[in-house]
C-alpha cells in the first residue's frame, strides 16, 4: 500500500490595495499643530472596504482618506494610514509628526548691490535673526559642496562596479553663479547678466582626434603655459569620462562632488560622468591660434550602457580663464559633476553635482578674479528673539575690474527654511581714463584756443562721464574753466582772460564716472601771450569858440576786448565813457590822457 495521498492544489494570489501616497502637512511645527492628512489608495483585485487614519497620540481614528487633526502637546508621533479590502488584505503607511518649538531664520537684506573701487575692499552688513521659539544654528558659505554630506560619504565608502545599479546620491545645482573659492575663482553662466556668451567653436574638422576607450587618460601638450590654482602647467590629461586634470593617475568613472580630496584633483570637470567614447563619438583637441585659446571637445559621446549622446567642450585661455560649453546634451544630465578643483582637493567650485542644470546652448565661465566676497563670522547660534550682524566684505586689492553676480548661501536648522540664497551683485569699478591732446607742453597760446581731450571708461559709457577742466600759472591755485561738463571732447578757452601772460601755464582735466572714481591728467607747461592794449583816440569839435563841445572818439586796439576807459581832460575833469563829450570853460592848452583796460 501507498500511504501517501496526492492532491492538486491551486493557489490564487490576488493583489491587495496599493497606497499611492500619504501626506501630512505640516509634519513639523509648534503646538498646537494643525495637520492636514491626505492619502490616495487604489484597489487591487477586490474593492476596498475601509480606510482610516491613526494619529499616534491616543485619539480616535478617522475613517477617511482625508482628515484634520490637532496635536496639542510636544512630542514625536507616528501617524498611520490604513486600507483594507474585501479579502481582509490590509496595507499601511507611517508618517512621523514632530511637535516641537522651532527656530525661524530671517535674513536682511535679501540681496546686495555693491560698488567697490579697483584695488580696494569695503564692508557691509547682513543681519541674521531668529524670530522663532528655539535656538537657531546657522552657517554661511559662498560655494556650497556636498563632499562632506552623509549621503556622499556613504556612497563613496562602498565598492562599485559598472552596472551594479546602486543609485548615486542626489546633489545640488548652483544658482547660475558662485564663488569665490579660497583661491579666488568665481563662476558664472550665460543665463546671467554679465555672464559669458555661448560661442561654440567647432573643431571636429580641424582638431586632433584622440584614441580613447571606455576608461582612458591621455596627456596632451598645451600651446601656452596655463595657470591653474597658482601652478603653471604645460600639459593636460584628457579623460574619457568628461574631465581634464593636470595630474597623472587613472580614469575615474564615478563622479564626485567638489571639492573632494580623493583623485582626480587639479580638475576641470566639463561633464564628469561614466562616459564611453569607445562605443560612439570622438574626443578632439585644437589650438585656436587666431583667438589664442585651447579647445577640447567631446563630440557625440554616450554614457556607459546608453545610446544617448552628448557634445560639449572646454576652452582654456592663457590668462587662466576657462569656459565650458554645451552644444547638444540629448540624454540624462542629472548624474554629472561640473566644476573646478585645486591640486589637493581642498578648494574648488562646484557648479552642479547630480542634479538638473546643464542644457543645450549653455556656457559656464571660471575666472581667477580674487577673493571678491567673504562672510565673517561664517557660522553662529542665536537664541529665540536674538539677532546678529554678519560682516560681508566685497572686493580685494588684487581683484580684477568687472561686474560679478555672486551668492551667499545660508544654511540653518529652520525646517521651513533650511537653505537660503542671497544674491550679491558686485561692480569692481575701474577708474576712467582722460588725456588732454591739445594744447601740448611747449605750445604758445594767444586768444581763443580749443582744448581737446579724450575720456573713456572700461565699464561705463563715454557719455556717462563728467569732466572738470582748470588752469593754473603756479601749480597751486587752480582756476575752473568747466565743472561737471558733458564729455564732448572739446572746450573753447579765451586765454586773454588769464591776465598777464607767462611760460608756466598748466591745464588739468578730471574725468568722473557714475560710480565715484575719477582720474586726472595735467599737461606739461605751455606759454600764454597776452599783449597789453594800446590806447589811441581822435577828437573833433563843433565850433571854434571856448564854449564849443569836443567829441573824443576811442580808437584803442587790443588782442582781446577793452572793457574800461579812463579819460583825463587836463582841466581836472575825468570820464569813464568810451566816447565822451567835453566842454572846456577857459581858453588854454590842455593835455588829454586816455587809459584803457582789457579783459585780461
Amino acid at each position: 500500500m501507498n500511504p501517501r495521498l496526492y492532491v492538486d492544489l491551486t493557489v490564487h494570489i490576488e493583489a491587495g490595495p496599493t497606497i499611492e501616497s500619504a501626506t501630512a502637512t505640516p509634519a513639523i511645527g509648534h503646538p498646537p499643530l494643525d495637520v492636514t492628512f491626505d492619502a490616495v489608495v487604489t484597489a487591487g483585485a477586490v474593492p476596498i472596504t475601509d480606510v482610516w487614519w491613526e494619529f499616534g497620540d491616543g485619539s480616535e481614528v478617522v475613517h477617511s482618506a482625508a482628515a484634520q487633526h490637532t496635536y496639542a502637546d510636544l512630542g514625536t508621533y507616528t501617524a498611520t494610514f490604513h486600507a483594507v479590502d474585501e479579502n481582509s488584505v490590509e496595507v499601511s503607511q507611517d508618517i512621523v509628526i514632530q511637535v516641537k518649538w522651532l527656530p525661524t531664520l530671517e535674513l536682511t537684506p535679501d540681496s546686495f548691490d555693491e560698488v567697490v573701487q579697483l584695488g580696494e575692499e569695503r564692508q557691509t552688513v547682513l543681519h541674521v535673526a531668529n524670530s522663532g521659539a528655539a535656538p537657531l544654528n546657522f552657517s554661511f558659505t559662498t560655494g556650497p559642496s556636498f563632499a562632506e554630506s552623509p549621503e556622499w560619504l556613504s556612497f563613496a565608502a562602498a565598492d562599485h562596479a559598472k552596472g551594479d545599479g546602486m543609485p548615486e546620491p542626489r546633489g545640488y545645482a548652483g544658482a547660475g553663479a558662485g564663488g569665490p573659492d579660497e583661491f579666488g575663482y568665481i563662476w558664472m553662466d550665460s543665463n546671467q547678466t554679465h555672464g559669458p556668451e555661448f560661442d561654440w567653436t567647432e573643431i571636429r574638422d580641424v582638431g586632433t582626434r584622440l584614441s580613447m576607450t571606455d576608461e582612458s587618460l591621455v596627456s596632451v601638450g598645451l600651446p601656452f603655459a596655463f595657470p591653474f590654482y597658482g601652478t603653471t602647467y604645460n600639459n593636460v590629461m584628457v579623460c574619457s569620462n568628461g574631465y581634464l586634470t593636470f595630474q597623472a593617475g587613472r580614469s575615474e568613472w564615478i563622479n564626485a562632488p567638489i571639492p573632494d580630496t580623493a583623485a582626480p584633483n587639479a580638475l576641470i570637470a566639463l561633464f564628469w560622468d561614466d562616459i564611453n567614447p569607445a562605443t560612439a563619438g570622438s574626443v578632439y583637441y585644437y589650438h585656436d591660434a587666431e583667438n589664442n585659446q585651447f579647445i577640447v571637445e567631446f563630440e557625440g559621446v554616450p554614457l556607459w550602457g546608453s545610446t544617448d549622446t552628448y557634445t560639449f567642450q572646454a576652452v582654456l585661455k592663457p590668462n587662466g580663464d576657462i569656459i565650458v560649453q554645451y552644444l547638444d546634451m540629448a540624454g540624462d544630465v542629472t548624474g554629472a559633476t561640473v566644476g573646478i578643483e585645486n591640486g589637493d582637493g581642498t578648494d574648488g567650485l562646484q557648479v552642479v553635482y547630480n542634479a538638473a542644470y546643464v542644457e543645450d546652448g549653455l556656457a559656464v565661465a571660471f575666472s581667477p578674479v580674487g577673493r571678491l566676497l567673504a562672510v565673517n563670522p561664517s557660522s553662529g547660534r542665536l537664541l529665540p528673539g536674538n539677532g546678529q550682524d554678519v560682516v560681508v566684505t566685497v572686493g580685494q586689492p588684487e581683484a580684477a575690474a568687472g561686474r560679478y553676480n555672486l551668492n551667499i548661501y545660508a544654511a540653518a536648522d529652520d525646517p521651513f527654511r533650511p537653505f537660503a540664497t542671497i544674491p550679491v551683485a558686485i561692480k569692481v569699478n575701474a577708474p576712467p581714463s582722460v588725456a588732454i591732446t591739445a594744447p601740448v607742453g611747449g605750445a604758445e597760446l594767444h586768444g581763443m584756443t580749443e582744448i581737446l581731450y579724450t575720456a573713456s571708461d572700461s565699464d561705463d559709457a563715454a557719455e556717462d562721464l563728467l569732466i572738470d577742466i582748470a588752469w593754473t600759472r603756479d601749480g597751486v591755485e587752480w582756476n575752473v574753466l568747466a565743472e561737471a561738463a558733458a564729455n564732448t571732447g572739446s572746450l573753447m578757452w579765451n586765454t586773454i582772460e588769464v591776465g598777464e601772460g607767462g611760460d608756466c601755464f598748466l591745464l588739468r582735466a578730471t574725468a568722473h564716472d557714475p560710480s565715484g572714481a575719477s582720474t586726472q591728467f595735467i599737461t606739461d607747461a605751455f606759454t600764454i601771450v597776452n599783449l597789453p592794449p594800446e590806447a589811441a583816440f581822435s577828437y573833433s569839435r563843433s565850433g571854434s569858440t571856448v564854449v564849443d563841445e569836443i567829441t573824443f572818439t576811442d580808437e584803442s586796439t587790443d588782442d582781446g576786448t577793452i572793457v574800461a576807459w579812463h579819460w583825463s581832460f587836463g582841466d581836472g575833469s575825468e570820464s569813464t565813457e568810451q566816447n565822451p563829450v567835453h566842454r572846456y570853460a577857459v581858453r588854454g592848452d590842455y593835455t588829454v590822457t586816455l587809459k584803457v583796460v582789457d579783459n585780461g
